[in-house]
């Protein structure tokens, strides 16, 4: 009977490159460290046997050594939003180019999963956390960070405590989309918010009430519907403004999949975007660039936001700077079909009762469906 063979070769290690170049091994060490103790030639000689070699440098051994674990933590709200793709896609570029493993959790914006997450990743020994969009605050959370890494927040900030975070212009972006649509004669604008413990979300509320203001705009409070950043949330918002008696000529939405749900009822009431409707939402997902879709949207800088995230962990784990930054990086405003000049008469929506929005949601999104942002 033949013996089962072991497949793997045994690793070369860097005492097996000094013995081949008659070095120390701490030469070698210093050499792929990259110190300047050793000379240009015997560096170049060692790479070039460490290539020979097929030498890999072991994370275990580093991480014993420089005492880390090359590793962190990222907790979000829902792996499934484009938005937050592009965040972890920028961070991991500059985390990975430093040897750096990215550790993800979604945490489906529920706190009880948000604590236990990160106390799971604090166990685990990562060297920080980011933590996207989390409900941060509270005492509890206020223990957390207590025995947690460094930390750093993108979309929420923690009010009155000490953190690192690094964000986006929301208040500019919201200001932005009121005044593109008030360049279109827009006197009637209606916002879908986002959640209400959400900073973001409160800057971009702000953002649109400012300019609401300084146009002299009407600024009836009723044009604002609370939403979660979901499709489902955009529905139930979306039927509300289109239903009103003096509905709006146009709709900010908080999030580019509430404004998918904005378009979508619009024509299932029979309106036309943007001869009868305009719509304008925020993040600019890779979808909304679709000729099908074509919405005109503020663009979040997501993935710069994700590499400042990265180039931000490294400059802590590097220097131990403990004096937290407060970034924002500037929204930009991109134009496509969705908006046009405010109607001159309001083409009246078809009757559509809650009833049929609860039947059509229903049959479009069946119960096992995800809507989640």
């Amino acid at each position: 009977m033949m013996k089962a063979r072991n497949s793997r070769k045994p690793q070369v290690t860097i005492v097996d490159v000094a013995r081949e170049l008659k070095l120390a091994p701490s030469t070698i060490s210093n050499a792929l460290r990259g110190k300047p103790v050793v000379a240009k030639e015997t560096r170049e000689r060692i790479l070039a046997q460490c290539k020979a070699m097929n030498y890999v440098a072991s994370p275990i051994a580093r991480a014993l050594r420089e005492r880390c674990t090359f590793t962190i933590g990222v907790l979000l709200p829902d792996i499934a939003n484009p938005i937050f793709g592009d965040i972890i896609k920028g961070l991991d570029g500059v985390m990975t180019a430093s040897g750096f493993a990215t550790l993800l959790a979604s945490t489906e914006g529920n706190k009880a999963r948000f604590l236990a997450s990160a106390q799971a990743f604090s166990k685990r020994e990562v060297d920080a956390l980011v933590m996207i969009s989390q409900p941060v605050g509270g005492e509890e959370f206020e223990h957390l960070i207590e025995a947690c890494p460094p930390i750093i927040l993108t979309h929420r900030k923690a009010v009155g405590l000490d953190l690192d975070y690094i964000g986006m212009d929301n208040f500019g972006g919201g200001s932005a989309a009121v005044q593109h649509l008030a360049a279109l004669g827009h006197q009637r604008i209606g916002f879908i918010e986002g959640p209400e413990q959400s900073s973001a979300a409160k800057e971009r509320l702000n953002g649109y009430r400012q300019a609401l203001q300084d146009l002299i705009l009407d600024s009836d409070t009723a044009l604002i519907c609370q939403g979660n950043y979901t499709l489902l949330s955009g529905f139930k918002a979306a039927h509300h403004l289109l239903s009103m008696k003096k509905r709006p000529t146009a709709i900010l939405a908080a999030n580019d999949l509430m404004a998918y749900a904005v378009l979508d009822l619009a024509a299932q009431m029979g309106l036309s975007v943007p001869n009868d409707l305009s719509v304008i939402g925020f993040d600019d997902i890779f979808v909304s660039s679709l000729p099908q879709i074509a919405l005109t949207t503020i663009r979040q800088p997501a993935s710069e936001i994700g590499a400042a995230i990265g180039h931000r962990l490294i400059e802590r784990l590097n220097s131990g700077d403990c004096t937290p930054c407060d970034v924002v990086l500037p929204t930009q405003l991109v134009c496509r079909a969705s908006t046009g000049p405010a109607p001159r008469r309001k083409g009246k929506p078809s009757q559509f009762c809650k009833q049929e929005l609860d039947a059509y949601l229903h049959n479009r999104w069946k119960p096992t469906s995800q809507v989640h942002p």
